[in-house]
């Protein structure tokens, strides 16, 4: 009566207190045989219409916990949000969801609930909230051990179709904030891409997907001026997936990346004289980088007209910095490919002068025969020196010389034994070191 009497003389006070009783009634009642469902629903019913018309949230809340009303709770929230939404007032319907979300964390439609709150954040171009929500998505709802998925054990098929929807959500994202960033050159959603890139391969790098992913984000690397962890990056994709296909692209886009890093490394690196450095020194990491980079850019192009000078570099980086066991290899891999091009002077004089070094006058007669095989480097000037050195036994072999260097390496330029099994790369260019 109350209740009745309140909505007919539109007193709020009266109508609400009506409400309140009828709720406890139900409370008491709703072990009791009876027509408890239809007096459940009407007085739900009469909940939401009475909150939808004065707005009292936290009235309507009260009174719906009191009848286990949860999904009517929910649904009243959504449709006041939708309502907001509808009349452009996006902050104040994400204030909703928010709420609602908090207050049923646990819930079965929580995840839809979060998904609401990243379509609203990217609908008001609050793209630092976008990716928090996904973030709190993925921590919430997409591992086994969380409270949720605990909590809803009971639904396998849901936590399915959950962890589907996560994975899509993070990748349509990220691909999305990539492609603006790059179409409107906004280093600010670059870098959210990255982060949600990252994000998804934390938990999805088993997916069909990775492969696509891990080649943007290193494409990202390179636009957002990072060419050393973008050369890096495109290295160990290459690797992972030879087959690929944006095989040809990462090829391109690692070595100029590569070249780039390697261009701006302005240290002054203190080399050993060609060919005396008794043991190895450690190759800087950017050098490696390139070296690595021009071996692969090669393996996989070998026609391409800049692999001549690439694997010259390369072979170049591994000899200034000691490694001759790898470095002579090489160069004369190279020689015996390339005999009468222009840097395979500089290969066999570089190759000389280790052994006349640190060799034995047997390894040194050796090679003095092998490049002799070659008309253009016998007759060079260049090397006219080292074909006429007598070569003196030296009194003790360095610790670091390689045994018969020359018949190490095959004349046909047959694979490196050296133990790095895959040639890494390429770039235009020559090395810094200093010809002997």
């Amino acid at each position: 009566v109350d209740y009745a009497t309140g909505a007919q003389t539109n007193n709020r006070a009266k109508q609400k207190s009506g409400l309140y009783e009828l709720a406890k009634l139900y409370t008491g009642a709703k072990r009791r045989r009876g027509p408890i469902k239809a007096f459940s629903r009407s007085i739900r019913s009469d909940v939401i219409d009475l909150t939808t018309e004065y707005g009292d949230i936290n009235e309507t809340r009260k009174l719906l916990k009191i009848v286990d009303a949860e999904d009517d709770y929910i649904k009243l929230i959504e449709r006041m949000a939708t309502a907001k939404i509808q009349s452009g007032q996006f902050p104040q319907a994400y204030k909703l969801y928010a709420m609602v979300l908090k207050e049923n964390a646990k819930s079965p439609r929580a995840p839809e609930l979060q998904q609401k709150l990243i379509q609203l954040a990217a609908e008001m171009g609050n793209y630092k909230a976008l990716v928090i929500n996904l973030k709190l998505m993925l921590q919430n709802y997409g591992y086994a051990k969380s409270d949720w998925q605990k909590a809803n054990s009971k639904r396998p098929q849901m936590l399915i179709k959950t962890e589907k929807l996560i994975e899509d959500l993070i990748y349509e994202y990220a691909v999305a904030l990539d492609n603006d960033g790059r179409q409107n050159n906004n280093a600010q959603n670059l870098a959210y891409g990255i982060e949600l890139y990252n994000l998804y391969l934390k938990r999805y790098s088993a997916s069909k997907r990775a492969y696509e992913v891990k080649f943007y984000q290193a494409q990202i690397l390179y636009l957002r001026q990072k060419p050393l962890e973008s050369a890096k990056a495109f290295l160990s994709l290459i690797k992972q997936n030879p087959k690929g296909k944006f095989l040809n692209d990462s090829l391109e886009i690692m070595v100029t990346a590569a070249q780039v890093a390697y261009e701006n490394d302005k240290k002054q690196y203190k080399l050993p004289q060609p060919g005396a450095a008794k043991k190895p020194q450690q190759i800087p990491e950017i050098r490696q980088v390139y070296a690595d980079s021009l071996n692969l850019f090669s393996k996989y192009k070998p026609q391409d007209p800049n692999t001549v000078a690439m694997l010259y570099t390369s072979a170049s980086i591994y000899y200034d910095f000691g490694h001759y066991r790898r470095a002579n290899k090489d160069y004369l891999r190279f020689i015996t490919k390339y005999p009468n091009n222009q840097f395979a002077v500089n290969a066999a004089a570089r190759v000389f002068e280790y052994h006349r070094l640190q060799a034995t006058k047997r390894e040194y007669e050796q090679l003095k025969k092998l490049i002799a095989r070659y008309p253009t480097l016998k007759a060079s000037q260049d090397l006219a020196f080292y074909f006429q050195l007598p070569k003196p036994e030296p009194k003790q072999a360095p610790a670091d010389r390689e045994e018969n260097a020359v018949m190490t390496a095959k004349a046909d330029g047959g694979e490196d034994e050296s133990g790095e099994q895959e040639a890494q790369a390429a770039a235009q260019g020559q090395s810094q070191g200093e010809d002997p």
